[in-house]
């Protein structure tokens, strides 16, 4: 049994050792791309500014009070807009001026590209900007669509804008890339990546917990003295 249990645990055991030692080896900062972002300045809101009230807003947008989520004012982009979010999952959060009451989403690529290069501090050129509906892989969890940032430093930097709210949602790179694979490994989900409760990684470890213990006791019986072993066929 401690054989057979070996040889289909081996692989796995080996990938998480390895893939442990890895993702503790790597930085979190520079995985997460925070190395590279920029020191975003507090910027006050200018009051004086805004001459569009709430229910105006929501008048524009169709929306009563009772459907939405969250109505905030925030200064953005040298001027103060609002953030709209729809209480319905599947509506869109609205950018609007809060000066002219003008919707400003969803952004446009110039708008996209002057918010990435904003918020990042590293060495490479702003090489491309893509508008992407389908959210990738490596954005899961964002919700579309999104403008997808692309700098030409030694580490591939993509920067992931929200064309509906004018945030950064997402900052990634190579050394992201390398721990989603080894994360993937570890947690044995190779579709969405973030599943750890799932049969197959529990098969697995319960498999490999009966190798540690058949183990354990192949060791107990070899250091078992001579004299006292139970003889084979007697019964004890």
């Amino acid at each position: 049994m401690h054989r057979g249990l070996g040889l289909l645990v081996a692989i796995q055991v080996v990938l998480w050792i390895a893939g442990g030692l890895i993702m503790a080896s790597l930085d979190l900062q520079r995985v997460r791309g925070l190395h590279y972002a920029a020191e975003q300045p507090v910027e006050s809101l200018e009051l004086k500014a805004v001459t569009v009230s709430p229910a105006q807003v929501l008048e524009g947008l169709d929306l009563g009070a009772s459907a939405v989520a969250e109505l905030r004012l925030v200064q953005w982009q040298g001027q103060p807009v609002y953030r709209v979010r729809p209480l319905a999952d599947t509506a869109r959060p609205q950018l609007v001026s809060a000066h002219d009451g003008v919707r400003l989403s969803p952004l446009d690529e110039p708008t996209a590209r002057r918010i990435a290069q904003a918020d990042y501090a590293g060495p490479g050129r702003l090489v491309d900007a893509q508008w992407l509906e389908t959210v990738p892989s490596e954005a899961r969890g964002r919700r579309g669509p999104l403008w997808r940032i692309q700098f030409d430093d030694a580490i591939d930097t993509a920067l992931y804008v929200s064309a509906d709210t004018g945030q950064v949602v997402a900052r990634r790179n190579n050394w992201w890339r390398l721990f989603d694979v080894v994360w993937m490994l570890h947690i044995m989900d190779y579709d969405t990546r973030d599943d750890f409760n799932h049969p197959v990684l529990v098969l697995a470890a319960a498999s490999a917990l009966l190798f540690a213990l058949s183990g354990v006791l192949l060791l107990g019986l070899a250091w078992w003295p001579r004299g006292s072993r139970p003889a084979a066929g007697t019964g004890r």
